[in-house]
């Protein structure tokens, strides 16, 4: 079913794109004969080949400019939700109900309840942290590093940014679609109700808390942003009749969120990922300022 559907998906592309009026032809017929052969990720590469050496080709542009690739993420986002709403309306059992999903089942094993999605949504993220760490020791995790620190160089030192870039966006999505499944599977319902733009901002804000660029830091920001309501919540819990908050502490934990988004910009660009590294060079070289030498005998 996989290949029907990307064959379906690059057609869609290359029609809506114009690819065939590339520069680069060549590229696609050797893209086209590799994906033939099986070879998918030759295929791949030869129709990266044909966006990038395209002077009018949208994609290559796109990827080029960040203010632009935020800002079609942002109109992305209206169009989707268009889009599942009314596949939700016209095709759901119900138009403010959402579609209902049967519990997975592995084998014999079928997920239900908090302990068994907690011990197997440990695995997965374990297994890809695991994954993204070693794919930073690749050379593609090299060439990101580098286009993460300085692109104008990584591009002087031979590295293809649109190549490269995209890549980067398509794994980035290719992990998101993952952990949006499953969510679906977890709450056995989806909703176009439940994916607001207060949900997109709260996705940024734990990589810009995190730090942008680090396996760690997205870690460190997932858990800083998710546990930040319920501190807000133990706070108020103190306040003398806490009651009277009850209609306050929504829109505390809203800004919040944004003032950690403005003070981590302001103050701590590289964000808990960097707090940490210095925290722990601290103690490593505690108490002293500097490393010591280390001196052998010979």
């Amino acid at each position: 079913m996989a290949r029907p559907l990307g064959r379906t998906i690059a057609a869609v592309l290359l029609a809506s794109l114009a690819a065939p009026a590339v520069a680069d032809d060549g590229a696609l017929a050797r893209g086209a004969a590799a994906y033939r052969n099986g070879q998918i990720s030759t295929a791949r590469i030869e129709l990266l080949n044909a966006i990038k050496d395209d002077p009018a080709n949208p994609v290559a542009h796109l990827l080029q400019a960040r203010v632009y690739l935020a800002i079609s993420t942002l109109a992305m986002h209206y169009a989707i939700v268009f889009l599942c709403t009314t596949y939700q309306a016209n095709f759901g059992a119900s138009a403010s109900a959402g579609i209902t999903i049967a519990d997975p089942v592995i084998g014999s094993l079928r997920l239900r309840g908090e302990h068994a999605w907690y011990y197997f949504l440990l695995v997965l993220v374990t297994l890809f942290t695991a994954g993204c760490v070693n794919l930073v020791r690749t050379r593609p995790g090299r060439a990101w590093m580098a286009i993460r620190d300085r692109d104008i160089a990584a591009e002087a030192l031979g590295i293809n940014l649109t190549r490269y870039k995209l890549a980067a966006f398509m794994l980035s999505a290719m992990l998101a679609s993952v952990s949006g499944s499953l969510a679906a599977y977890y709450s056995n319902v989806v909703t176009v109700e439940g994916y607001t733009l207060d949900l997109a901002v709260i996705y940024v804000a734990m990589i810009i808390v995190g730090g942008m660029g680090s396996v760690l830091g997205g870690l460190l920001g997932a858990i800083f942003i998710t546990l930040l309501p319920y501190a807000i919540d133990s706070l108020f819990e103190f306040l003398p009749r806490a009651w009277r908050f009850g209609s306050t502490v929504f829109g505390v934990q809203v800004g919040a969120v944004g003032v950690c988004i403005i003070l981590f910009l302001l103050f701590e660009p590289k964000g808990l990922a960097e707090i940490w590294r210095r925290t722990e060079t601290y103690f490593d070289r505690w108490p002293f300022r500097y490393r010591p030498l280390d001196t052998t005998r010979r």
